[in-house]
């Protein structure tokens, strides 16, 4: 009798990046070029975070949660690099699936992220299972520009328009904190612009000369 074998959908992401330090790029309207292009010359890993690949194609990550990111942009086939979903509605159009294993906190298990609401976090979830030993948030504002825009590009089409739960988001990211320091694990925001004052906040030239 022969036995079914079960195969798992989920990948287990490789510590790859031991000790290094990754650079985790969200899509706010802080974000700059020049930003990015500092990063990267100075040789840190690059998460992109949905759109910020517009700005980071050359990312060494892309990261969405939600399946429709990957269908509105047909999985974003001018990304090569590796990219990561937990919506199994995702599969087939681009990402490799991770689980979601719950809303606050961080997941130690390589096969999952916790979500706290947002891509961004469940991105810093990603960067502690390559093995990085400095998280650098970027671009993340948790809110909209004095302009009203809330991505760097602007808007999106009015039929494409969400509206992001911020104040829900903000009241996770606190539980991230412990977990990262136990695992001495260091995550500084350095956004031009941000609502997230639970980080500390640090100049990103300091953040990647130390």
């Amino acid at each position: 009798m022969t036995t079914a074998v079960t195969v798992s959908p989920y990948v287990t992401v490789p510590r790859a990046w031991e000790g290094e330090t990754a650079v985790v790029i969200a899509s706010g309207p802080s974000l700059t070029q020049a930003d990015i292009a500092y990063c990267r010359d100075r040789g840190a890993r690059l998460i992109a975070v949905k759109d910020a690949i517009r700005w980071a194609p050359f990312a060494d990550c892309l990261y969405g949660c939600d399946a429709t990111f990957w269908i509105r942009h047909r999985g974003v086939p001018e990304c090569v690099s590796v990219k990561y979903s937990i919506d199994p509605r995702a599969a087939g159009h681009g990402p490799l699936l991770l689980r979601n294993t719950g809303e606050s906190g961080l997941e130690l298990d390589p096969t999952g992220v916790r979500t706290g609401k947002n891509s961004t976090y469940q991105a810093v979830n990603l960067a502690v299972h390559y093995g990085v030993r400095r998280i650098v948030l970027l671009g993340l504002d948790m809110g909209h520009s004095p302009h009203g825009h809330k991505y760097f590009y602007g808007n999106r089409p009015s039929h494409q328009q969400v509206v992001s739960p911020f104040a829900a988001m903000l009241v996770v990211w606190p539980t991230l904190l412990a977990p990262l320091t136990a695992l001495g694990v260091q995550l500084v925001n350095c956004s031009r612009q941000t609502a997230l004052r639970c980080v500390p906040q640090m100049a990103l030239e300091e953040a990647l000369e130390q």
